[in-house]
């Protein structure tokens, strides 16, 4: 599931690194909650970002599909400050739009694809048998269930660019100094509350691998 290898890189990505960092995490992000574009699309640029859009939107018409969409048709060979600027602000938009919402029909794959299912049955406080139905669709994910498997899916969306799936697996049950000496699965689990002050400390953990 971790990688999505770009055979290339189109502007204005190619020329401001930021925007590049910025759209790979749209782009894993979307990927994580069940929104990946198709490997046609892995170009790092309008075509990916376009289909992501559109998978967001569940195929309907959205503002924000047309913004990427106009934004794909300008010619970026001389880009303004300002039309750089609002890149940025599509770009952060699109992130907000993966990120709103449990969308566990989307997320149970990708999560279960990347982390072994004992572990998520741990982390998010459910049974093995459980997540099995709720992966399967035979049931209805319980909204508290939602919430902790949207929670893991984020927080895999940050932890993708630096490490494979072996690596976060290790990283959900290893200690860390910052948890003080403890992992984040200890976290975790049926009492878990994903936007308490523990859920913040793990995703800010998460979020400190895009600045080292």
């Amino acid at each position: 599931m971790t990688a999505l290898q770009f055979e290339s890189v189109e502007e204005p990505f190619r020329s401001h690194p930021d925007l590049a960092q910025a759209a790979l995490r749209a782009l894993y992000t979307a990927a994580f909650v069940g929104a990946a574009p198709d490997r046609a699309h892995l170009v790092l640029g309008w075509d990916a970002l376009l289909a992501v859009s559109d998978s967001l939107g569940s195929g309907k018409t959205t503002l924000m599909g047309i913004q990427v969409k106009e934004a794909s048709t300008r010619s970026w060979s001389r880009e303004s400050a300002e039309q750089i600027t609002d890149v940025r602000k599509l770009l952060e938009r699109l992130l907000q739009e993966a990120e709103g919402s449990p969308r566990p029909a989307g997320e149970w794959q990708p999560v279960l694809s990347t982390l072994d299912e004992d572990l998520v049955a741990r982390l998010v406080g459910a049974s093995l048998s459980s997540i099995r139905r709720y992966s399967a669709g035979g049931r209805e994910t319980p909204q508290a269930v939602a919430e902790r498997l949207h929670f893991i899916a984020l927080v895999l969306a940050e932890l993708a660019g630096s490490y494979n799936d072996y690596g976060m697996r290790r990283w959900f049950t290893r200690p860390r100094s910052a948890l003080d000496g403890r992992s984040p699965a200890d976290f975790m689990g049926k009492d878990f509350d994903p936007d308490g002050p523990d859920g913040e400390r793990i995703r800010r953990l998460a979020e400190s691998l895009r600045a080292a």
